[in-house]
């Protein structure tokens, strides 16, 4: 019963509800819409047209056309549309520094700038003489004290060259591998070598990244890959040695060895697990000559270097450079591509070749160092991706003539995971500086 009197009062409501509308519709009046069809009179007299004072274009009286947005939908009703903000950020002032650490030669360029031209003394002097040692006796010891007593840092065999630092009665000190070295006299030939460049220069040079390389199977592998090159110059990168996963053990020297190469000198880049890691150069040729430079990198990224040997053979000396490039986004690696071209100008020598894991394809560098050469164009050399990876190359100066390139697979034999890039270097004579 309740409910039937609640749905009857609902009724009653509505029933007067209409009443009510049906009453206010018959009282309203009726209205008449009147359209006038005349036309206003044309005249000679120009209608003068308001003018935007600040501008002087001419303003319309009549409201304009509404136009629907590009992107309404079909019933008209309109789709918001969000332009996001775009704001620039401005490049840090001139004296902002990627690093502050002590990176590339003074000057050190501002950041996201062009490199300046190098000014001042060049990095490297080559002299036009040099005192070069040569053994004459097998399996000579090497001492680290001028004294020849205690331990000693390696042997050498006859017929090796290695530059003179210091000579005295007692004892000759010689270069060994980026070290002083101390061996008698008796031991050594010592002559003064003519380093201007008489001929054209010869040389097989490599470049070969060799990841992993902290295990007797691997260092093996690596050295017969090596060998059956005949390379006179190698430059490596990713080496360590003296770490805790290779149980201390200096793989660098063991590569060197296991491939035959008397000469060698590392560049560190980090401490690595109680050891070294870094670059290195493996050569057949007498290095007389070596360096290494901090190069620019974004801050917080891992150290990179360069690092420079200068290789003796009987037609004058040979330039030779080696690096790791870092392996950020390419807004971040430019300063460190920028910073290795800024470097490799102040060095001040020329022709020479930089062998490299350059974690970038050459257009990438060219955009820098537009008088560069590039051995690899093309070729892919780490991944099996389908857009190849030419992240391993060797670059060349004016003066320098490349020959048979190739690519030696590395990877299949589980040496490393990066293929070896090989090339003829033919040092013009003409081109020395």
């Amino acid at each position: 019963m309740r409910i039937k009197r609640i749905i009857s009062a609902i009724l009653i409501s509505l029933a007067a509800a209409g009443a009510v509308l049906f009453c206010a519709c018959a009282e309203r009046p009726a209205v008449t819409v009147t359209v006038s069809t005349a036309v206003p009179a044309v005249t000679d007299t120009p209608v003068p047209v308001p003018e935007d004072s600040a501008t002087g274009v001419p303003v319309s009286s009549a409201s304009p056309t509404p136009v629907p947005p590009a992107n309404s939908s079909s019933d008209g009703i309109a789709v918001p549309t969000f332009t996001p903000k775009i704001s620039f950020v401005p490049l840090p002032t001139s004296n902002y520094t990627p690093d502050a650490r002590k990176n590339t030669p003074t000057p050190s360029p501002a950041w996201a700038s062009p490199y300046p031209s190098p000014e001042g003394e060049p990095l490297v002097r080559v002299p036009d003489s040099m005192r070069i040692a040569t053994v004459v006796s097998d399996h000579a010891s090497v001492k680290k004290r001028s004294s020849l007593h205690g331990s000693g840092i390696g042997t050498v065999t006859a017929g090796e060259q290695f530059r003179v630092i210091e000579e005295s009665e007692n004892y000759i000190c010689i270069d060994y591998n980026g070290v002083k070295g101390y061996l008698l006299p008796e031991r050594l030939s010592v002559r003064t070598a003519d380093l201007n460049r008489s001929e054209t220069v010869k040389y097989r040079a490599a470049s070969l990244n060799i990841h992993g390389a902290e295990s007797a199977t691997k260092i093996t592998k690596l050295a017969s890959l090596i060998r059956s090159e005949y390379l006179d110059v190698v430059g490596i990168q990713e080496v360590k040695r003296l770490n805790l996963k290779g149980n201390g053990i200096d793989w660098l020297q063991r590569l060197a060895e296991a491939a035959g190469y008397p000469y060698y000198v590392f560049c560190k880049t980090i401490d690595y697990d109680e050891g070294e890691y870094g670059t290195a150069i493996l050569s057949r040729m007498p290095i007389i000559l070596s360096d290494t430079w901090q190069l620019d990198v974004a801050r917080g990224k891992e150290p990179r270097f360069l690092a420079y040997a200068c290789l003796l053979t009987e037609s004058g000396p040979v330039h030779f450079f080696n690096t790791h490039l870092c392996a950020s986004d390419m807004h971040l690696k430019s300063i460190n591509i920028a910073s290795m071209v800024y470097t490799l100008r102040a060095s001040g020598v020329s022709p020479y070749i930089v062998t490299g894991d350059f974690n970038c394809s050459p257009p990438r560098i060219y955009r820098y160092m537009k008088d560069i050469s590039f051995v690899n164009i093309d070729m892919n050399t780490f991944g099996t991706g389908a857009r190849p990876k030419i992240i391993d190359n060797i670059l060349y100066t004016d003066g320098i003539v490349v020959g048979d390139v190739h690519l030696v697979d590395a990877v299949e034999s589980g040496a490393t995971d990066h293929k070896m890039i090989v090339t003829d270097c033919y040092v013009l004579a003409e081109s020395q500086n």
